[in-house]
């Protein structure tokens, strides 16, 4: 049986499919910003705000799971294949502690230095797996990187660098390094 629509030509099929993934990036970032503006501005304890997150997501999942996962086991569909059990557990530490640390440091600076620095993450990625894992890297991806770091200095506008503008931004160095962890 062919799954392809004899409407749509797949030069019309790979535009559609374009648009989608534009329309599910932008929906994401702005749902990002959104929320982290929510925490800024929500003024709870950062952890109240994750484990709340985190008990809806964790309904939700566990709907998603049981409705359309199949395995072998019902241990198996909800906790992974005992192999991947370690490195699933790390993944979800690491997250945990990238969630906590992102929020909190929303309790310390502008809400839009704290996401451009998160919208870094992709580029330091790549950073470290090519000087630590020796993956290869296309000799674009430096220029791209020193753009992103610029970009990144012109948000940000650091008092070390641009000194002391007069606006009420009283955010220390300290406070800057906790928010980029």
């Amino acid at each position: 049986r062919s799954t392809k629509n004899p409407v749509v030509s797949d030069e019309e099929a790979g535009h559609e499919a374009g648009y989608v993934g534009l329309l599910c990036v932008t929906s994401s970032a702005f749902l990002f910003g959104l929320i982290a503006a929510l925490v800024k501005f929500i003024g709870m304890n950062v952890y109240v705000i994750l484990q709340a997150r985190g008990t809806l997501q964790w309904i939700f999942s566990l709907v998603a799971v049981y409705a359309f996962v199949s395995a072998p086991s019902t241990v198996a569909k909800f906790f992974g294949e005992s192999r991947h059990r370690p490195i699933l557990l790390l993944r979800a530490g690491l997250y945990w502690s990238f969630l906590s640390l992102f929020w909190g440091s929303l309790a310390h600076m502008p809400v839009g230095d704290a996401t451009a620095l998160v919208y870094c993450a992709p580029l330091f990625t790549a950073f470290f797996a090519w000087l630590l894992l020796g993956e290869k890297v296309q000799p674009s991806y430096f220029g791209s990187l020193t753009l992103n770091l610029v970009g990144v200095g012109l948000i940000t506008r650091p008092a070390f660098l641009f000194g002391d503008s007069g606006t009420d931004r009283t955010v220390s160095i300290a406070e800057y390094n906790s928010g980029m962890l």
